[in-house]
C-alpha cells in the first residue's frame, strides 16, 4: 500500500514523465522487500509476486535507459504485469487463510 500511495503522490507532484526515476526507485524498494518476504515465507505466492514485479522493474529500467525506442509498445505493455502480481498476492493470501497458515 505504501508503494502505491507513494507512486500516486509522485505522479501528482511531478507528473508522469518526470516522476519515472523516483517511481523506479519505489519499485526497486518494493522488489527488495518482497524478495526478503519470499525467502522467509512458507507459501509460494510471494515468489510469484516477486517474479511478476521483477518483470515490471526490469522493463521500467529499460524505459529509463532507452526512453524512445521501437520497443516502446512492449515496455508500455509490461505494466500489465502488476495485475498478475496483485492477483497472485490476493489468491495466495486467501488460500493461506483457508489453510490456516499465518499471512
Amino acid at each position: 500500500m505504501l508503494a502505491a500511495v507513494t507512486t500516486l503522490t509522485l505522479h501528482v507532484h511531478f507528473g508522469i514523465e518526470r516522476s519515472q526515476p523516483f517511481v523506479l526507485f519505489v519499485d526497486c524498494a518494493l522488489l527488495a522487500y518482497i524478495s526478503v518476504i519470499a525467502q522467509r515465507a512458507a507459501s509460494y505466492w510471494p515468489i510469484w509476486f516477486a517474479g511478476f514485479h521483477s518483470v515490471a522493474v526490469a522493463t521500467g529500467l529499460a524505459r529509463m535507459i532507452f526512453p524512445v525506442s521501437v520497443l516502446q509498445i512492449y515496455i508500455d505493455a509490461s505494466e500489465f504485469w502488476a495485475l498478475p502480481a496483485l492477483g497472485a498476492a490476493v489468491a495466495g493470501i486467501l488460500l493461506d487463510r483457508r489453510a490456516g497458515l499465518p499471512t
